[in-house]
């Protein structure tokens, strides 16, 4: 794993494990908004397996209101794996890939999911992650809608 002070470079599933442990370490300490563009929950799976996702999902719920978590997936997706803590908007399938933005407390990650790899390279920069929320939020407004039967 590749780090300095302004970016990290996590591969494979404990890469990835290493990557939603910071997410957890920074939505625990600092709270807030928490986005998450084109997520395609049978990758997360695929990665990180259900047991550990189960876990992880337990202690982002225990962080109740210190958190807002905004999930945009694919129109029509039924796999919503983080629906305990977090809201979903789905998007338009052609809008999508196997590329998803991550922004949390000053972060923004790149997730790049592959047939046999996954990478993730987080950026340090409290501007850029800001901006893609104000960019996300923009999004999720005007073209996100709610999966059928969600409040």
């Amino acid at each position: 794993r590749k780090q300095d002070e302004f970016l990290n470079t996590h591969t494979g599933a404990s890469g990835l494990r290493d990557f939603m442990d910071h997410v957890y370490d920074v939505a625990s300490t600092f709270g807030g908004e928490i986005v998450l563009f084109n997520a395609k929950p049978s990758n997360w799976v695929k990665w990180l397996g259900e047991g550990w996702l189960q876990e992880h999902s337990k202690r982002m719920q225990e962080l109740g209101n210190k958190i807002s978590y905004k999930i945009a997936t694919r129109e029509g997706e039924k796999q919503l794996i983080s629906k305990e803590f977090a809201e979903y908007r789905w998007f338009p399938e052609n809008m999508l890939s196997d590329r998803a933005m991550y922004a949390y407390g000053k972060y923004l990650a790149f997730v790049n999911f592959e047939d046999n790899a996954v990478s993730i390279v987080v950026l340090c920069q409290a501007e850029f992650s800001q901006s893609f929320r104000v960019l996300f939020n923009i999004a999720w407004n005007s073209i996100g809608t709610k999966p059928h039967g969600e409040k």
